[in-house]
């Protein structure tokens, strides 16, 4: 493991928010002397800010970046303003703009593997939506789903664009949904308990699996799966159902990413001793890539994830974010406001480096 630095200026930090598919160019946030700046990360340039945002004096976060790292996206905010964008090394940081009858705030959290088609969410015209991007289209409103307020959000893409993930505010609380240019927004199954909430943030190459978390209205959460086939379901309970060993004594917090074969997934829970530890499960029985079902612990790296978590924290999930980042912390899961995007931005951003590294 290697440290990557910090940007000049400010008191040191660094956050990594993407990776590129062969690993070799690495994008986050870093404090400066002017706030949290975006930057891109290679073993050859080492760490180079974006540039100045779309936001005057505002600062800016990458969150995740195209397949060879050419393309990246995330946001820009100033006070209460908030911007996606889109960077390039030859047209610098440029905003995506926000939906019509917005203006207040948008955020790209993900896109294809080329980088042609970039999603996240918006204020709009009745509320908060999901969007998708492209440069032919510009940014377009993926609707929601019945009942509840208006409010959705994208927050994983398949990697030729075609499928969108996220979720939206029903009548019973928040739904999964999948979105396809042919279909619409669908829901994904099973609805969730009263007030509950189900956000998925990782899918497979081809779409066909995703992963996330699900919260019921006490606080109670837990890692699910989705396929086409089956539907949302427990992540330990596709497991148990396929064989996997080393699952007793688990509880399985959040399933944050999959490779994209959809063979393994990794996220963190709480450990037969009660401390919550990051783990890698194979979910396909009959995969030949390793492991036939198990779920692996990876203590060394659950050290640095829970120590980045916790920050002194006696269990509660806390990721500590700048005031920048305002609407992002408000809203990571318990939703008191339009402002969210996916949740424990931290652990799963670690969790998601992990993973290209294993596989």
């Amino acid at each position: 493991m290697v440290g990557l630095g910090d940007l000049p200026g400010g008191t040191f930090r660094s956050t990594a928010g993407g990776i590129s598919a062969d690993g070799s160019v690495v994008v986050g946030d870093s404090d400066t002397d002017v706030g949290s700046q975006a930057f891109r990360w290679t073993a050859v340039t080492g760490m180079v800010s974006l540039g100045n945002p779309p936001i005057v004096g505002g600062s800016s976060v990458a969150r995740a970046t195209s397949a060879d790292g050419s393309i990246v996206v995330g946001y820009a905010a100033s006070g209460l303003f908030k911007e996606g964008f889109r960077w390039t090394s030859s047209e610098g940081m440029v905003g995506l703009g926000y939906l019509p009858g917005g203006g207040i705030y948008s955020d790209a959290i993900a896109l294809a593997a080329d980088g042609a088609a970039i999603v996240g969410y918006s204020d709009g015209l009745l509320g908060q939506e999901a969007f998708r991007w492209t440069s032919a289209g510009g940014m377009v409103g993926l609707g929601d789903l019945p009942g509840g307020a208006t409010l959705s959000g994208a927050t994983a893409i398949s990697v030729d664009g075609s499928l969108v993930f996220g979720y939206s505010e029903v009548a019973s609380g928040y739904q999964a949904f999948r979105w396809t240019n042919t279909g619409g927004m669908a829901e994904l199954g099973n609805p969730p308990v009263e007030g509950g909430k189900i956000v998925l943030t990782g899918v497979s190459a081809d779409g066909a699996i995703a992963v996330g978390l699900s919260e019921t209205a006490t606080g109670e959460q837990s890692a699910v799966i989705w396929t086409s086939e089956g539907g949302v379901l427990q992540l330990t309970d596709m497991l148990a159902s396929n064989g996997a060993t080393g699952l007793a004594g688990w509880t399985l917090t959040e399933a944050s990413g999959i490779s994209a074969n959809g063979d393994w997934v990794v996220g963190y829970g709480l450990n037969p001793d009660g401390f919550n530890e990051a783990f890698r499960a194979n979910i396909s029985p009959s995969s030949t890539s390793g492991g036939g079902g198990a779920l692996d612990v990876l203590s060394l790296l659950a050290l640095g994830l829970i120590g980045w978590w916790r920050r002194g924290s006696s269990g509660a999930c806390s990721a500590p974010e700048s005031p920048a980042q305002r609407a992002t912390v408000a809203a990571t899961l318990s939703l008191p406001s339009a402002q969210i995007h996916p949740p424990w931005r931290a652990i799963s951003y670690a969790a998601g480096l992990m993973l290209r590294a294993l596989i």
